[in-house]
């Protein structure tokens, strides 16, 4: 009976870590993605871009049933990738176009935008999964 219990819980294991993996592929992606067609679009504000990479993934997982912990975790990460690549495009220089905010430029729209999906993402993916 101990070992029918610890096979179950191995396959469950794995069958998280392969929606977690699917979830983390798609904020990778998506930050690659939103990389690129700034460096190629310089003038170019991609608005939806933090959103999708901060909030995108822990929706996803959320969806896939993924645990409550795990869901906020990649919320957290989608919000720390999501900077990194506002600060990078900063650096060389790529977050010139314009803002939808009246005050700051894009890079404090992507900020700020990145932050609220990270929170939104986080709080709708939690809701969403039953674990």
């Amino acid at each position: 009976m101990q070992s029918q219990n610890t096979i179950r819980g191995v396959a469950l294991r794995m069958w998280l870590a392969v929606q977690m993996r699917k979830a983390l592929w798609l904020m990778f992606a998506m930050a690659a993605l939103w990389f690129t067609l700034a460096l190629i679009r310089d003038a170019t504000t991609l608005h939806l871009g933090p959103v999708v990479v901060a909030g995108g993934a822990a929706v996803m997982a959320g969806l896939e049933e993924v645990p409550r912990r795990d869901v906020l975790a990649l919320a957290a990460l989608g919000t720390v990738v999501a900077l990194s690549v506002t600060a990078l495009l900063s650096v060389v220089g790529m977050m010139d176009g314009p803002s939808l905010l009246p005050v700051g430029g894009a890079a404090l729209e992507s900020v700020l935008f990145a932050i609220a999906a990270g929170v939104v993402g986080g709080v709708a993916g939690a809701f969403a999964t039953t674990r």
